[in-house]
């Protein structure tokens, strides 16, 4: 397809060098097999148990490096197999059409699947290597372009028939290739990483499991405390027998939280911001922030290792531990330990379903629930020993240590990746001459 002049300037002034050599540019509808939005409108009296249903992909589950599943919802297989037009194939582009408008991923599984509020993008492989298209979408490229061409007075949407007529790079396939090897070796890396993260997350809980609920842990002979004979004593309170010296308490005893709030023109430049958006739902490591520097209300301060507890619809079960000190959102409750040698249960506890259960069914609102800290602190708790609770607030700083060092390292990528992707996508490096 051939372009007026006036559409080359256009496509300059959106970042791209002047397209010289095998470099093209066209219309995504011409390098791809169907651009059209699945299913939209309400769906929820579709919704039914994951065992005979369907998996329904909705913008909030559209993250940059893939689907988030830990909040996937499922519809009726009838629901699926009317609605062709919305379901899924592997390598299919997700497009969100309002919230994070334009924010992009592939769907990379080969089971069946729906979709919502999504527009779908099926590329030709002719033409287009999937994974070099999704890069596209994260790039000032398109994002300008989506940017333009928003529709809706009171909630902005994607509109389908023009993310049809973006105007894109096409370099040859060799070239795609080689950008999406080296774009991909990043995001692999981060991704590894945050795998790496989720074992250590895994192994702090099956640790404090045997420790606290189970009460095996070792005692002074190095030995499983309740299983070699470990002395037990009644707790009236909880109706059951705890080791000799445990007692019951409730969670304020051992934590207390930050509060207070400061003005956007207090904060000082350059201070992260973490906002409701920025946790990741049951993931006690935090990997992502924004930037503080165009806040427009008043936030909450924290400071590194402290707890954020997401109190807004706490069933989204937002609870990290913070790698930094920063300020957030008023809607996060930054929690803290009074004595260090409790740290490690304070935040498995508050990362624990039971008392995520707990504080959401005493929280206030239908719509939009929140909890706070009062009903927080009045969680039941079982209050070990000192030492016991400090034995394993050692294990526990020695994997959150690794979630920093990781998240470090993510960070470094993070950049790296950001500073390279424009630079790929619009042709100012030229990968023609890589080998890889």
């Amino acid at each position: 397809m051939s372009f007026e002049n006036e559409s080359i300037e256009t496509y300059k002034r959106l970042g791209i060098k002047e397209i010289t050599g095998e470099w093209k540019i066209s219309l995504l509808e011409d390098v791809t097999r169907r651009v059209k939005v699945g299913f939209v409108g309400s769906c929820e009296r579709f919704y039914c148990d994951e065992k005979d249903g369907i998996p329904m992909i909705r913008t909030t589950n559209l993250k940059e490096h893939g689907i988030d599943n830990s909040d996937i919802k499922y519809v009726t297989k009838e629901f699926h197999e009317k609605n062709v037009k919305s379901q899924l194939k592997k390598d299919d582009i997700l497009v969100a059409r309002h919230g994070e408008n334009g924010k992009a991923c592939i769907y990379k599984e080969t089971t069946e699947a729906n979709c919502l509020n999504v527009v779908i993008i099926e590329p030709n492989e002719q033409r287009m290597n999937s994974l070099f298209l999704k890069y596209l979408f994260d790039s000032s490229i398109i994002k300008n372009q989506i940017s333009m061409t928003l529709v809706g007075s009171v909630q902005n949407v994607v509109n389908t028939k023009s993310i049809a007529k973006l105007l894109i790079p096409v370099p040859p396939n060799r070239d795609q290739d080689k950008i999406v090897s080296i774009l991909s070796a990043l995001d692999d890396k981060i991704e590894l990483n945050n795998r790496m993260n989720n074992v250590l997350e895994q192994m702090a809980q099956a640790i404090f499991k045997q420790w606290f609920v189970d009460f095996e842990f070792l005692n002074e002979n190095g030995e499983p405390y309740k299983s070699s004979g470990g002395e037990m004593e009644l707790c009236e309170e909880l109706g059951k027998e705890i080791p000799k010296g445990w007692r019951f308490g409730q969670l304020g005893e051992i934590a207390s939280y930050r509060n207070g709030n400061i003005n956007p023109n207090q904060i000082p430049v350059g201070t992260p911001y973490v906002g409701l958006e920025h946790i990741p739902r049951r993931k006690l490591d935090l990997d992502s922030f924004g930037d503080s520097s165009e806040l427009g209300s008043n936030k909450s301060c924290f400071e590194k290792n402290d707890i954020l507890f997401g109190k807004l619809r706490p069933y989204f079960h937002k609870v990290s531990i913070a790698p930094f000190g920063g300020v957030c959102s008023t809607d996060i409750i930054p929690i803290y330990v009074k004595k260090e040698h409790y740290f490690g249960q304070l935040a498995i506890t508050l990362f624990s379903d039971d008392l995520i259960n707990s504080v959401t069914q005493s929280s206030n609102g239908t719509k939009m629930p929140r909890t706070n800290w009062k009903d927080i602190s009045q969680y039941e708790i079982i209050l070990p020993d000192e030492q016991t609770s400090g034995n394993f607030t050692n294990i526990f700083r020695d994997i959150t240590e690794q979630f920093q060092v990781h998240f470090k390292e993510s960070e470094r990528l993070f950049t790296l990746r950001d500073t390279l992707l424009p630079k790929l996508m619009s042709g100012e490096i030229d990968v023609s001459e890589i080998q890889l």
